[in-house]
């Protein structure tokens, strides 16, 4: 489907939108797209390596949230699928971690001065994921991961696979949870749930996320992409203004409540962390180490 928007009914020309062909090939070293007849499926990985997880790290943090705009301003696209890559949403890279950590230690001038550049990537990637798109959006939690499901959770349909799992993993690890998992944790799965989810690093169960409505189906690895295009091919059969009204109507709650309050949690993580700026061994990175491979006990 091909929307032509060079220039406005008058004739006066407009600044050209970046179109598909452009940013899929300036963001190929995190990303791969595929587009079909208007819906688009992305999946992050690993820096330059298209077949592997991706470790959560800046690149990505800062590249999801320049993407979505760009996908919002797209007029091509009509349904937005977003997902990792293989068999994690997630992973994780303790060297880098650690690496993190010295600087904050080693380096705290340094490691404050660059806290703001984080503050505003980091909130684009939630207020661009919930203000600019404006298409119906499905996100897939393909696998495990060490947080940072909050992004495929704010999207209008959730799909989880079956051995994946949610959870907030930031206070066991010396954080303040505030960069948006939370706040959907609480949005969607209640006040209680959030609660507990925050102060214990627990992680909930597929089935579990499911029976607190924080997602809409569950499904084995195998068949959770083939799910997400054969939803988004039912939600294409209704004409364009329905699909992309329906959605800007069935945002406005959450809308409110990013707007409301995230900026301000997302602020107290980072005060956290200038907090911690030169003080040695507040981190907990066992437990990050750990946290994709958690004892069935520890998973609700």
């Amino acid at each position: 489907m091909s929307v032509e928007l060079k220039k406005s009914y008058t004739g006066h020309p407009y600044v050209p939108y970046w179109t598909f062909a452009e940013y899929s090939e300036r963001f190929k070293d995190f990303f791969s797209m595929e587009l079909r007849d208007g819906v688009l499926m992305v999946k992050h990985h690993e820096f330059q390596q298209p077949d592997k997880s991706a470790c959560w790290q800046y690149g990505l943090h800062k590249g999801w949230g320049q993407l979505f705009k760009l996908i919002g301003q797209d007029p091509e696209i009509e349904v937005l699928i977003i997902s990792g890559t293989g068999e994690k949403w997630l992973d994780i890279n303790i060297q880098d971690a650690i690496k993190l950590k010295e600087v904050e230690e080693k380096n705290p001038v340094t490691f404050v001065e660059e806290m703001y550049p984080m503050y505003r990537d980091g909130s684009d990637l939630v207020f661009n994921t919930v203000f600019d798109l404006h298409i119906p959006t499905i996100g897939i939690i393909n696998g495990p991961a060490p947080g940072h499901t909050e992004f495929p959770l704010l999207m209008d349909i959730t799909l989880m696979a079956d051995d994946a799992v949610i959870q907030d993993p930031h206070f066991s690890a010396g954080y303040v949870p505030g960069d948006g998992q939370h706040l959907i944790n609480h949005f969607l799965g209640g006040y209680k749930t959030a609660n507990y989810l925050a102060y214990f690093g627990k992680a909930l169960s597929a089935e579990t996320a499911l029976k607190l409505n924080l997602v809409n189906e569950v499904h084995t690895r195998s068949n959770i992409w083939d799910r997400a295009w054969e939803l988004a091919e039912l939600i294409m059969k209704q004409p364009r203004h329905i699909r992309r009204m329906t959605h800007d109507l069935i945002r406005e709650p959450l809308r409110e409540e990013i707007n409301r309050y995230f900026e301000a949690q997302f602020a107290l993580e980072w005060w956290g962390c200038a907090h911690k700026a030169g003080i040695k061994g507040q981190d907990n990175f066992a437990h990050m180490q750990t946290i994709v491979t958690r004892d069935k006990n520890d998973i609700q």
